[in-house]
């Protein structure tokens, strides 16, 4: 039917007559008109209220017209929500225009869409949106489909929303499940994969390596005894395309479909690059795939004329549970080497058991798995909490203490662990961090005492949230004779990045008397602190006049801590 499209429409300006001539096309274009006129009205309204107050404040001097404040800000609020629904409105108006100048059919909202791919099995409050739809190519022989769609997972505070931009392509033929998960978008360290981005796992027993370099950008998964079948249809030259065209897409080939997963994951289809980059995968690979499977037939099948798979082929196995959650114990690790490790685990009612291990051969360490609802649970215990901070690399000069490290599994968000970390007793020496923290404020004493024998914290405890991109930190402490240390914020896994802010209060013992009227495990006086970028290097603010403010004011001049990645 076509092999070019043109998209400029995207970017033109909407005039009246197109709005009234989408909003008689669909009803969703009405009522978003509608949402947008009354919030106009509205917005004008109190604002009409604002003035008239103000001018009897000012002019009139009648008392109590104070009242034009309020009215002022909500006729702020609603004009700057009522633009932003007009943004939307064009947005609709503009797609609405390139379906019918290019004869493409268009849904504009959907909940109930049948879908194979797997990534439309995960969750609830499933919604597409934006579903563009035709035919592509010579004799119009690729049927396409490109939407958001929009999933939740978890419940209550674990409630997770995501965001997924797709290009589906019909095929002629029914194929085996097969799945290229893109490098590019997931956690890696140390140059594997620590953390896939897909909602799902699949069994590692599935996975297929291919020629050339084409793991370094994709990792693919075929079902057992297919491998034949994967290399006849990931040929050299197909494998070239998609790492020059889509290395940072997860594609999935099911039934007699191929799905591409775009990242970032909230592209709209106005977006000057993202449409152009559909249609240009549909040039160079819904093309290629399309004549590449146009004669697969399943040997496993008696009757190849068939248009089917094998029972065995239809869909990948996916990653045993319990196998995951051992492997993440690793992971939690600090992804550091464990040597010596051993335990005894059993699978009755979950995984649980006990292990113990060497951490970077140094720090001796005791740990315990638990089955919960959520998955299993995780807490690692050592009588030597500086050896554990040495062996990590995270304080070289850290000695004695004790360390209680929980790791509970969130329901509903996979890879996801609340966290609890406290212990007693640990005494640091030369912390390049807290050394320009110390600096920053003056402590002259508490600095040298840093880089003498070193500062005890006899008690310290951290709650935080791990997920594969991030290490929230929602509350944390440590205490002791000389000073006490209050810190929230972020620690990115994937740049080594860090964002953390908190209180310093020196003379802990005697400034802790104040307590009462502060923050648990803060100070009456202390200094605002923040500390963020490179975690190696990290740039350090003190606010020194935070000093001079009680504990029980001070939240009012903090900023709350960064919030947590989806």
């Amino acid at each position: 039917m076509r092999e070019t499209i043109d998209l400029s429409i995207l970017q033109s300006p909407v005039s009246g007559a197109l709005i009234r001539q989408a909003a008689k096309q669909h009803r969703h274009v009405r009522n978003i008109r509608l949402i947008r006129n009354l919030l106009v009205a509205a917005g004008g309204f109190f604002l009409f209220l604002a003035l008239l107050n103000l001018k009897n404040y000012f002019i009139d001097g009648t008392p109590g017209s104070w009242h034009w404040v309020p009215f002022l800000i909500l006729a702020i609020g609603l004009l700057i929500y009522s633009s932003n629904r007009q943004k939307y409105l064009k947005r609709m108006v503009r797609v609405i225009a390139l379906a019918n100048q290019q004869g493409l059919q268009l849904e504009l909202r959907s909940r109930d869409r049948s879908q194979s791919g797997f990534m439309f099995n995960v969750g609830y409050s499933r919604v597409f949106s934006e579903v563009l739809s035709g035919e592509w190519g010579e004799g119009g022989k690729l049927h396409f489909e490109t939407a958001r769609y929009k999933y939740s997972t978890g419940s209550g505070e674990n409630r997770h929303t995501y965001h997924v931009r797709y290009l589906r392509v019909d095929l002629k033929r029914n194929l085996p499940h097969m799945v290229l998960d893109a490098n590019k978008n997931n956690l890696r360290l140390f140059g594997k994969t620590v953390f896939s981005n897909l909602p799902a796992q699949f069994d590692r027993s599935q996975k297929l390596s291919l020629e050339g370099n084409f793991d370094q950008y994709f990792t693919l998964y075929a079902p057992r005894q297919y491998e034949r079948d994967a290399l006849y249809i990931f040929t050299p030259d197909l494998m070239a395309l998609l790492i020059d065209g889509a290395a940072d897409c997860d594609v999935e080939v099911v039934d007699n479909y191929i799905y591409f997963y775009f990242s970032p994951t909230k592209a709209v289809m106005t977006d000057h690059k993202f449409m152009p980059r559909v249609f240009k995968l549909l040039t160079l690979l819904g093309d290629k795939v399309y004549d590449r499977t146009d004669y697969y037939a399943d040997e496993r099948v008696v009757d190849r004329q068939l248009n089917v798979v094998a029972e065995g082929g239809r869909r990948l196995k996916l990653f045993e549970t319990w196998w995951f959650w051992v492997a993440l114990v690793i992971g939690m690790l600090l992804i550091l080497w464990l040597n010596g490790f051993k335990g005894k685990f059993s699978r009755k009612s979950g995984l649980r058991g006990t292990f113990q291990a060497r951490l970077n051969g140094r720090a001796a360490i005791t740990g315990i798995v638990a089955p919960t609802r959520a998955g299993s649970a995780y807490r690692i215990k050592s009588k030597d909490a500086g050896a554990v901070l040495r062996a990590a690399g995270v304080i070289q000069k850290a000695q004695k203490g004790t360390m209680d490290l929980t790791l509970v599994p969130r329901k509903g968000a996979v890879g996801q662990y609340n966290g609890r970390l406290e212990g007693r007793n640990v005494r640091v020496r030369g912390a390049h961090a807290l050394a320009d923290l110390l600096s920053a404020i003056s402590g002259v004493g508490l600095l040298e005492q840093l880089n003498g024998k070193g500062i005890l914290f006899s008690d310290y405890q951290v709650r935080f949230r791990l997920t594969p991109y991030q290490v929230v930190i929602t509350s944390g402490s440590a205490v002791g004779p000389s000073m006490g240390v209050s810190m929230s914020g972020v620690y990115n896994l994937g740049s080594a990045t860090m964002d953390v802010r908190g209180v310093l209060s020196p003379i802990y013992f005697l400034n802790g008397l104040g307590q009462i009227f502060t923050r648990k495990r803060e100070g009456l006086f202390g200094f605002n602190y923040r500390m963020s970028g490179p975690a190696d290097d990290p740039k350090v603010g003190v606010n020194p006049l935070s000093i001079f403010t009680p504990g029980m004011f001070r939240d009012l001049f903090k900023r709350p801590p960064p919030k947590v990645l989806q």
